[in-house]
């Protein structure tokens, strides 16, 4: 599988002009984070291409993410288990979604439905039973054109639209629902394209036009069960020449490069303006690389628009829109002729029609609305697609920023990250509440170490003052880099009746000593991670990076974090609060960069790559230095490092330290270099495990 980390929604305003609050994004966040939803194509049901599992919410000055995991098939068998894992979680969502409903949906449609009925959700809880609607409601199609098509002002004087292609009965909580193939692949699985029905009960309220469409016979809904489904893309009319009479005749064919094949399964668009009956009349057509899955492996439907246009009232006076079928055989003979002379072999249907006087803006809002997800409509109307998915190139980087992305001064504030887990089993018995469950790996040699930073000795010595305890993990080796960066590793917190109060006394440590840090002007950029379980067998995970300044300011404000899960949703909407008081910084440091696959936001300090030539060397004093040979590649770092805007830090393995005050093992003795004012550690023993880049050199 390939495996990335993603950006799955936010709580800034999309271009719907809405945005989903800290609260609905926790809430996706732990509805979904063990199980993960399929990740489709395009949002096709039929085109599962990998898992997406939310991961955790990411705060910064301006806006709060929701974050997720993706795991995308990279041969047949993971593509065979992603499809099964799909149909799966396709029939829990089913049965989660209507089986509440069923046996008074059933009551209140009665006998008119058949043994063959099957249920599904499709906007709202429905039946889908063959030609269900003509027998619940038979006079809906007393005035039916010779199409099939249903009069939109009819059907509203008995109906009422709720949105997305669901009519509700003015009379019971039946609803009626636009016809099938208004759908991505034609499938009953997928959301309709709704922007174009939604614009056509818009219009039907205009007395200039009569709009007609076509209904799904097939399906009919629970309306009290109807829901707003949201897939996040935006589409919009374009900004178009409205003078028609000038456009060129003939036949214009744009054709999908290779990523429009692949997302949109279109292969390519024709539109041909003609004059007809002393008419200037167009139709357009698109032709689709895929067979529509949701009729079958031989059935390929395209869309198909054909449009009049009137000179005398610069208006469109018809204009329809259907889908053409073809099978392989078909498809593959419609390819090789242009829309001018492939004729109409196919099977039509036909979905909508306006005639009348259509607008010119308002006749362009529906072939966008009607062709959605079709780039092509764009680019021959000229207008770029703002939201056609591409790949965002990364903007250049200062030296500074490639080698120290996680960078961060007093007044950025800090950045938040909370994530949630389930509780794993214990690597090694833990004797109190509280212990640590974070560490690094090094490699010296054949050997691995694990490493927590010595510092983190004055959590624990902090904590002990208090009467609280802090197991260390068995085994571990204390490190240090020479530089103003520190990791405190996750601190964890067991699952007991003293959870709130040993969680809230391990935040007033860190405010001691991160107060400690500031009145002594450390410039000290940090990361601190506190951890706790939950009775329903989560852990929670909330992570924390920024200056020493901001980190105390934000310790101020929460000495205490509810574990509850209710106050904990209304903790995070404050947190968004505070964070949002900072300035913006744009992804400043990235979120990539920072967050971990264990939910930690960690400073990953970078080491000098192979490529970097150097030597260590000793001074006269014994003291370690290290000697670089750049070369003309390198000129931007050679610059940076004589100007001192980026230096090396030594990395250690602190084997023996002793306290100056007690003279006795640092490690065990009960004075603290951070606490008291007459404390100082001497290193007696220690192994060089690394050389990192830093700007800021301790």
């Amino acid at each position: 599988m390939i495996r990335n980390r993603a950006v799955l929604n936010s709580d800034t305003v999309n271009r719907f002009g809405y945005c989903f609050s800290v609260g609905a994004l926790e809430d996706a966040l732990e509805q979904k984070f063990l199980e993960g939803v399929p990740a489709c194509l395009g949002h096709d049901m039929h085109k599962p291409l990998g898992w997406t599992v939310p991961f955790g919410l990411y705060f910064e000055p301006g806006m709060c993410r929701l974050v997720g995991n993706q795991m995308i098939a990279e041969n047949d068998n993971e593509q065979k288990f992603i499809n099964q894992a799909h149909q799966a979680a396709l029939i829990q969502r089913y049965t989660e979604q209507c089986t509440p409903y069923l046996d008074e949906f059933k009551n209140i449609i009665g006998t008119h439905l058949s043994e063959k009925a099957t249920w599904l959700y499709a906007g709202c809880v429905c039946y889908h039973d063959e030609k269900i609607i003509e027998r619940v409601f038979p006079k809906l199609f007393e005035k039916q054109d010779k199409n099939g098509l249903i009069y939109l002002s009819d059907l509203l004087e008995n109906f009422i639209y709720k949105g997305h292609g669901v009519f509700k009965d003015k009379d019971s909580e039946l609803a009626v629902i636009a016809h099938q193939y208004f759908r991505k692949s034609l499938s009953i699985h997928n959301n309709l394209h709704y922007f174009v029905i939604d614009e056509l009960v818009k219009q039907s309220a205009n007395e200039k036009i009569k709009v007609r469409i076509a209904l799904d016979r097939d399906l009919i809904g629970f309306a009290k069960t109807y829901f707003d489904t949201i897939e996040l893309e935006y589409w919009r009319g374009p900004k178009f020449n409205n003078d028609v009479t000038k456009i060129k005749l003939g036949v214009t064919v744009y054709g999908s490069d290779e990523f429009q094949k692949l997302y949109y399964g279109i292969s390519q668009t024709e539109f041909w303006w003609k004059h007809e009956n002393e008419k200037q009349t167009l139709e357009v057509e698109e032709l689709k690389e895929h067979p529509s899955q949701g009729i079958n492996h031989d059935s390929y439907g395209c869309r198909y628009v054909h449009s009049i246009f009137d000179e005398t009232t610069n208006s469109f006076e018809h204009f329809d829109g259907a889908i053409r079928m073809y099978n392989t055989d078909k498809m593959l003979m419609r390819i090789e002729k242009d829309i001018k002379g492939a004729g109409k072999d196919s099977d039509y249907t036909k979905l909508f029609r306006v005639d009348g006087q259509l607008a010119i803006e308002d006749w362009k809002t529906l072939v966008c609305h009607y062709y959605q997800a079709n780039p092509l409509i764009h680019q021959y109307f000229n207008e770029a697609k703002e939201n056609e998915p591409h790949i965002i190139q990364e903007e250049n980087k200062t030296i500074i920023e490639h080698l120290v992305p996680y960078s961060m001064n007093a007044g950025d504030g800090i950045r938040l990250f909370v994530s949630y887990h389930a509780i794993q089993t214990r690597e090694e018995e833990v004797s109190t509440a509280r212990y640590i469950s974070g560490y690094d790996v090094f490699s010296i040699g054949e050997e691995s170490l694990r490493v927590i930073e010595s510092d983190m000795l004055e959590v624990r010595k902090v904590l002990k003052k208090s009467g609280s305890e802090l197991d260390l993990p068995n085994n571990v080796s204390l490190a240090c880099s020479e530089d103003l960066y520190w990791n405190i590793p996750t601190i964890s917190h067991s699952l007991n009746n003293n959870l709130e109060s040993n969680l809230s006394q391990t935040l007033q440590a860190l405010h001691i000593i991160f107060e400690a840090k500031v009145s002594r002007e450390k410039d000290m950029v940090a990361s601190f991670t506190v951890s706790w379980e939950r009775e329903d067998g989560k852990q929670v995970t909330v992570s924390v990076i920024g200056h020493s300044a901001d980190i105390l300011a934000w310790l101020k404000q929460n000495n205490k974090i509810p574990i509850e899960k209710i106050a904990f949703r209304d903790w995070l909407e404050k947190q968004s609060v505070f964070i949002n008081k900072y300035p913006i910084k744009k992804d400043k440091p990235p979120l990539f960069e920072m967050v971990c696959g264990d939910g930690v936001l960690y400073i990953r300090r970078r080491g000098i790559a192979p490529e970097i030539k150097y030597q260590l060397k000793r001074d006269d004093k014994g003291r370690i230095m290290i000697v670089f040979a750049f070369t003309k590649d390198q000129f931007d770092l050679a610059m940076a490092y004589k100007d001192r805007k980026i230096d090396v830090a030594l990395g250690y393995i602190h084997k023996k330290k002793t306290c100056s005050k007690c003279k006795g093992d640092y490690l065990t003795c009960e004075h603290s270099k951070t606490m008291d004012e007459d404390v100082s550690v001497t290193v007696t023993d220690f192994e060089l495990i690394n050389i990192v880049w830093t700007d800021r050199k301790a």
